[in-house]
């Protein structure tokens, strides 16, 4: 082979090496299957344990906070802002206390490292705003490991309070006894409400079973030489009514 042809040989083979070096270095670092290496994908989701509480009623959050990996994720926190007019009462992480703290109006969680496939359950326990309207609070979570996908770190929970429903009492009986005692027979609407005697000072008598009791077919309290001639019962559901407590019985 003649000499200028083996040195331009060299040449051409010597250019495309030179030309595929960059594509080769540009190329990105793949794991094996073409997943992308390091970081940890920290997602949150959340619901209300009822979508419309009554105002000022006990109701709670639940937020779900899972690592989809592929690496763990370390100092992993949740922050929640409850809606404005509602108040704390607890929040646990995997049913312990102690890993949140409540700075008026932030819940916040140390939920430590979560590993890759894991999750953590969190629950705030609140109390609903005493003005009717529509809330929302927006939990964000976040790590000290890099997330590839920070777009689905926080959630929104909306809750809808409303006026409570006022229930309706209806008194059978109410009087006294020769022994001293007064016996009411009452129940509510509501089979879940609590009943209470009052009298016209608001001082308390005494809780009246809800649907009466076994005994004279009634609740018996004790009676007092001061009890009035009339006693307010009044529910835990709102409602009230106003009898005497002369014998009547229906």
């Amino acid at each position: 082979m003649p000499k200028h042809s083996r040195i331009a040989g060299s040449f051409i083979a010597s250019a495309l090496v030179a030309l595929a070096a960059p594509l080769v270095a540009a190329a990105p670092a793949h794991a094996a299957g073409g997943a992308a290496t390091g970081g940890a994908d920290v997602q949150v989701s959340g619901s209300a344990s009822t979508g419309s509480p009554n105002s000022g009623a006990s109701y709670g959050y639940t937020f779900l906070v899972k690592n989809s990996g592929p690496s763990t994720a370390d100092a992993v926190q949740l922050s929640a802002p409850l809606p404005t007019g509602a108040g704390f009462t607890a929040a646990t992480v995997n049913g312990a206390a102690g890993a949140c703290t409540f700075a008026d109006p932030v819940v916040s969680c140390s939920l430590g490292s979560v590993a890759a496939g894991g999750q953590a359950t969190v629950v705030v326990s609140a109390s609903a705003p005493t003005t009717v309207g529509s809330y929302s609070t927006t939990a964000t979570a976040a790590s000290t490991t890099s997330d590839p996908n920070p777009a689905n770190n926080a959630v929104t929970v909306s809750v809808q309070v409303k006026t409570p429903s006022v229930d309706t009492i209806k008194v059978s009986k109410c009087y006294i006894n020769g022994g001293g005692e007064m016996l009411i027979k009452g129940a509510s609407s509501d089979p879940t409400a609590r009943l209470f005697a009052y009298r016209p000072d608001g001082t308390l008598i005494g809780e009246i079973q809800n649907g009466g009791g076994s005994r004279y077919g009634g609740t018996v309290m004790a009676y007092q030489p001061y009890d009035p001639v009339n006693v307010t019962i009044r529910s835990t559901s709102g409602g009230s009514i106003t009898v005497p407590t002369t014998p009547f019985q229906i």
